[in-house]
């Protein structure tokens, strides 16, 4: 982006690297501003894709711990000290946790990045009609949609739900040869740890969420 004095003279150039047309910025203030206003929408459409990157990955990664479950449980490797029953338990406890930090990475961080950005553009476009009103119109359709983290965090968390079951039921099971109590105990664990785990999530989803950018609708802005 570069700024140019209002009396050059400079004609709209491409980016050869991402063939986009760039205005050329003068030293007026609306220009400084219009010029802001599009960094910032830049950098949060910087972090949306980073949050997309994180969603493939978290599918990724389940998909790949599927494929460790049944390659554990056809028996074909030999060399496992342990029941199979056993590691695939252990494997779906492990992934939960990675897929645990990816939503943390989420919704955690890069979700409050892009809640300050749009906050920051929201109050530029109330101070300078210039700039038009795409984030307001952002704001009413939350009215309609909801809170915009719930899908983000409901992602995760619903892979978690579904390896932390299965892991319940692999260890239960190999549990339950040796003592039948252990594996009922391990089974009412699992199921209180998600509710719990559940409870926290909607916690944080309305902590965190974006309901703060939606003023009461007695109040339009």
């Amino acid at each position: 982006m570069k700024i140019i004095d209002d009396n050059s003279e400079e004609t709209i150039t491409e980016d050869p690297e991402s063939d986009y047309i760039i205005d050329p910025i003068s030293s007026t203030k609306n220009s400084l501003i219009y010029a802001l206003y599009t960094k910032l929408d830049l950098y949060l459409h910087h972090y949306n894709n980073i949050q997309n990157n994180c969603k493939k990955l978290a599918f990724t990664w389940i998909i790949a711990t599927f494929i460790g479950i049944s390659y554990i449980l056809t028996g074909k490797e030999k060399g496992i000290p342990i029941s199979p029953l056993l590691a695939v338990s252990l494997l779906c406890c492990l992934s939960s946790a990675g897929i645990l930090l990816l939503g943390f990475l989420d919704t955690g961080i890069y979700q409050k990045m892009i809640r300050a950005i749009f906050l920051e553009n929201k109050l530029l476009e109330e101070k300078n009609p210039f700039l038009g009103k795409a984030y307001h119109s952002m704001v009413k359709l939350l009215h309609k949609k909801g809170d915009p983290i719930v899908p983000h965090a409901s992602y995760y968390s619903t892979f978690i739900i579904i390896l932390l079951v299965i892991a319940a039921l692999t260890g239960s099971t190999y549990v339950y040869s040796i003592n039948k109590v252990f594996s009922f105990l391990i089974i009412l664990c699992v199921i209180l740890f998600i509710i719990i785990f559940k409870f926290i999530h909607h916690k944080i989803t309305l902590k965190s969420g974006a309901s703060h950018l939606i003023k009461n609708k007695k109040n339009p802005s």
